[in-house]
């Protein structure tokens, strides 16, 4: 399910998360489908204040859900992810934070990367991006080096990384 953050520009509403700047997907949920038809999911968690990756089966495919059509007021969207590569998920790599809560999942697949974060978007009065780790939402890299790129910012030392 798609996070999608919208701000009015010109009497019309535009998708901050689209803007090229921004080189991921930011999500509330990731649905996988794993060899065997297995369903699982990628969902964020909260921790006393942190928060952290965490893989879920889904026991009915009933809970993934397949509309495309937003629910009035709410800032979730659900879509396939052409964006990113499908195919067979050969290594997984994980990363902790200090709380040992799992920061980041490092997918590889036969020919790409895709790299997951618990982190957020959020935009300032001033039209910026304030690009937050960790927190709430899952971020989804196509190509994970981009992640290097953002100017991250810790909520617990209230600074830039």
């Amino acid at each position: 399910m798609v996070k999608v953050g919208l701000t009015r520009e010109d009497d019309s509403l535009s998708d901050v998360r689209n803007v090229r700047l921004v080189p991921f997907i930011q999500l509330d949920v990731l649905y996988l489908e794993l060899d065997g038809d297995q369903l699982v999911k990628f969902v964020t968690y909260e921790n006393h204040g942190n928060y952290g990756l965490r893989l879920m089966p889904i026991s009915e495919p009933s809970e993934i859900v397949t509309t495309n059509e937003p629910n009035p007021g709410s800032i979730y969207r659900t879509r396939e992810l052409r964006e990113i590569s499908l195919g067979k998920i050969i290594e997984v790599s994980i990363s902790t934070d200090d709380t040992g809560d799992i920061a980041e999942v490092d997918l590889t697949l036969q020919d790409s990367h895709i790299l997951l974060i618990a982190g957020e978007t959020y935009e300032e009065f001033d039209g910026s991006l304030r690009f937050v780790k960790p927190d709430e939402s899952l971020l989804l890299f196509g190509q994970p080096e981009d992640a290097l790129r953002l100017p991250w910012y810790d909520p617990q030392f209230k600074r830039q990384v």
